[in-house]
């Protein structure tokens, strides 16, 4: 079974709800820090504000360290139920494989 995770308010909600594994990685608590940013600043009415974030949100997640993509696989998967996880952005064609 396969887990993707869509788009940066699905991020957000996954990670946000794990803040103990998130304060493990900088990386990750700079992405929190973001999502709370852009879930409060951005109209989200308007698809240019979205693509600008949605792009901030690409280049965040394209950084990620090995290290911090581990934290995210056992925030994202503490069961170990899903073979593959990944996060997509909806604007682009592009996936990050977690595991």
């Amino acid at each position: 079974m396969e887990l993707e995770i869509k788009g940066l308010i699905e991020f957000c909600k996954a990670i946000s709800s794990s803040p103990t594994e998130v304060s493990k990685s900088t990386e990750l608590v700079d992405a929190l820090s973001f999502c709370i940013d852009a879930l409060t600043k951005c109209d989200c009415s308007n698809k240019v504000n979205v693509e600008v974030y949605e792009k901030k949100y690409t280049q965040l997640s394209l950084g990620f360290s090995k290290d911090t993509l581990k934290i995210l696989e056992q925030i994202l998967d503490p069961n170990l139920t899903y073979s593959k996880i990944h996060i997509s952005f909806p604007n682009t064609n592009i996936k990050i494989t977690v595991k």
